[in-house]
């Protein structure tokens, strides 16, 4: 039987998990609208193969990676975000009625996870939900088994699922605590080592997708990048690790290291840096040499005339990419509300970040040379 102290760690890990995963929904319906209202027709880009470039103005796709693969045309942002209010609503609904049933939550979740499985996979959807239920499902088949091109639509939702690591660790805690329920027994090393397997999945997933692309890479300076960009995503490991082996210490008396806490720190911010400067240079194509705005580049399509939005976003960038570091570093930022809002916040970050990387993919793929204004006195271009 479970004590109450692990029911309770069972039911709060069981319901952040659709909780986050409602919100990143509903915000990766914001980003559709904030890109269609600044008309950067990012669809296109979607279906191109992916992989590091240097950051250069104007070039469109020269690099004979730019082949197209089967991707449809992804939903708008009113279905997705109708979609996320939608499981919240489900989620709220069922846990409304365990009480007034009477019932444990956890059945709550249980029943919002059935009714949500019916959905995704009882075909009684309209013709535009099974195309978005196809693309969905294809393009989680791409992420998982990728193939020697690894398109861009499955490098997105590789890197999304990075920032729902922590869900994934949610997860394994959900399956272990409801397992114990049920009278399975297990050493306290698996109950403590088995999130660390979930959190470490995403990130494996990206290397894997990236070691995939280093090994059918033949340009020099491309296979340089792609194995800078393995070593950013293998930076996260240790963190993750390393905090499994220190709660293991303090639960389950393992051996004691000295510095375990400090190399916790140390990686962490190492992690965090590289990370932010992948993010600034790579992802968003911005600290180019030459460039009109410093630390900014050519070509911008969300702000042409005022480029504060950019130093504001890599600020932002930076302050959320170090949330990571005070949450380990500070006890306060391990409380059971600190951990959900630092889970909200990194898929705020997260979002934001799509905006930019997707803005700097249009830019790489189509050429900025092709973006013009929309109108006249309209500081806004597309592409």
């Amino acid at each position: 039987m479970m004590s109450s102290d692990e029911y309770e760690e069972l039911y709060l890990a069981s319901v952040r998990v659709p909780l986050v995963l409602a919100v990143f929904l509903g915000l990766w319906g914001l980003v559709i609208l904030v890109l269609q209202a600044l008309q950067i027709e990012f669809s296109s880009v979607l279906r191109k193969a992916s992989g590091p470039r240097l950051a250069t103005e104007d070039q469109g796709d020269t690099s004979g990676k730019g082949k197209p693969t089967r991707v449809p045309t992804p939903p708008s942002w009113r279905q997705v975000v109708s979609t996320a209010a939608g499981f919240l609503g489900v989620l709220l609904a069922c846990i409304h009625g365990s009480r007034m049933l009477r019932v444990p939550p956890t059945v709550a979740v249980g029943g919002f996870y059935f009714i949500l499985g019916g959905a995704l996979l009882v075909p009684l959807q309209a013709p535009s939900v099974r195309q978005h239920t196809a693309l969905f499902f294809t393009s989680l088949a791409g992420v998982f088994f990728p193939a020697t091109d690894v398109h861009f639509a499955e490098v997105l939702v590789a890197d999304a699922l990075t920032s729902l690591s922590r869900v994934f660790a949610d997860v394994a805690v959900t399956f272990l605590l409801v397992a114990k329920g049920w009278g399975m027994r297990y050493p306290g090393w698996a109950f403590l080592y088995t999130p660390c397997v979930f959190a470490s999945f995403p990130y494996w997933v990206r290397v894997r997708q990236c070691v995939m692309q280093l090994t059918y890479e033949v340009d020099p300076k491309r296979k340089l990048l792609l194995a800078i960009n393995v070593g950013k995503y293998l930076s996260a490991f240790p963190v993750i690790w390393l905090t499994g082996y220190q709660a293991m210490r303090h639960y389950d008396g393992a051996a004691y290291l000295p510095g375990v806490g400090k190399a916790i720190i140390a990686a962490a911010l190492l992690n965090s840096v590289y990370s932010f400067a992948w993010d600034v240079k790579m992802d968003w194509g911005l600290g180019q040499r030459g460039s009109r705005r410093w630390g900014l580049r050519n070509t911008l399509l969300i702000c042409h005339e005022a480029p504060w939005p950019y130093y504001v976003a890599v600020a932002v960038d930076l302050v959320l990419r170090l949330t990571w570091v005070a949450r380990l570093a500070e006890e306060r930022f391990r409380s059971v509300d600190m951990v959900l809002t630092l889970e909200l916040v990194e898929i705020l970050r997260r979002s934001m970040w799509n905006v930019f990387r997707l803005e700097w993919e249009c830019i790489q793929c189509l050429g900025g040379a092709k973006a013009v204004r929309l109108d006249k006195g309209s500081d806004a271009l597309r592409v």
